[in-house]
């Protein structure tokens, strides 16, 4: 079984320790939250990459590098909780590695890789978990939703922006709970399958002329696509008690401040398998490496 270096991250990336030290693994963990207070299996802490710098230097053996989801906030260090490593620190350990993982790694990392011929692997490319993230992913929007409301979700009426993976599980979801779906999307195939499955829907060319009874009587609006939908010209039709759940990677969909102009609650919800689900989220991405054969 092949070593594993896991590095920062959230307490996705403490689960993942585990898995891989329950697969027999022999792990290292870099700055990983929660083993310094909780270590049931002996993972092997160290305080910098130096270690396995020296250690795999001449060796044949190469470890498994697994970084953080996302691998870097600010593109200059790696997403880390009480150390700094820097971007440049980090490739320099590149040689002693025999593959990368990681989340929504940036284009300079992929490039180092591809000029080291270094593997990588980022776990929000592979379609197979993100249809399992989608899952924790919705479940974790519909409780920020309830968190924000003073309303119930049953008999509530929803608006989710597009029609992807997170959408469709999210509408699904909400459609369960008995609240009343419509879906908002650009396509007319999109729109189509939608309504099939029983969901209102607005395309989104018309959403300029949709009537404004129709949007001033949405509860809540998800937005899922990582376009400037929400601007204030829609804000301004819709209920000023909407709430607004916007999972769309940076910067969002919504205009946020002027969200907060008009006093429209709101979140910009990232990163929700790492604050909800950790657990189910870290196995999945462990089972994900073992399964690509790292």
């Amino acid at each position: 079984m092949k070593t594993v270096c896991i590095v920062g991250g959230d307490r996705r990336n403490f689960y993942m320790a585990l898995r891989f030290k329950q697969a027999g693994r022999q792990v290292y963990a870099f700055d990983v939250p929660g083993l310094e207070s909780e270590n049931p299996y002996k993972i092997d802490v160290i305080d910098s990459l130096e270690y396995i710098v020296s250690k795999y230097r001449k060796g044949t053996e190469k470890p498994v590098l697994v970084l953080p989801i996302p691998v870097t906030k600010d593109h200059v260090h790696v997403f880390c909780n009480h150390s700094i490593l820097s971007m440049d620190d980090l490739f320099a350990s590149f040689s002693c590695f025999s593959v990368v993982c990681g989340g929504v790694m940036p284009d300079k990392l992929k490039d180092v890789c591809r000029d080291r011929a270094l593997p990588y692997y980022d776990f929000m490319e592979d379609h197979a978990v993100a249809c399992k993230n989608a899952v924790a992913t919705a479940e974790g929007a519909i409780l920020e939703a309830f968190s924000l409301s003073s309303i119930n979700l049953a008999g509530s009426n929803s608006l989710v922006t597009g029609f992807g993976r997170c959408a469709r599980v999210l509408a699904e979801k909400l459609q369960a709970l008995q609240s009343k779906v419509t879906i908002l999307a650009r396509s007319a195939s999109a729109c189509e399958e939608a309504e099939q499955i029983g969901y209102q829907t607005i395309r989104m060319h018309t959403l300029s002329d949709t009537d404004p009874d129709i949007l001033r009587n949405f509860d809540f609006c998800y937005n899922t696509v990582p376009a400037f939908i929400l601007d204030r010209t829609v804000l301004d039709r819709f209920s000023p008690d909407i709430v607004i759940i916007d999972i769309a990677s940076k910067p969002g969909g919504t205009d946020f401040a002027y969200c907060e102009k008009k006093g429209i609650l709101y979140k910009h919800s990232l990163g929700i398998p790492g604050r909800y689900s950790p657990k189910t989220s870290g196995e999945i991405l462990a089972e994900a490496v073992c399964l690509k054969g790292f």
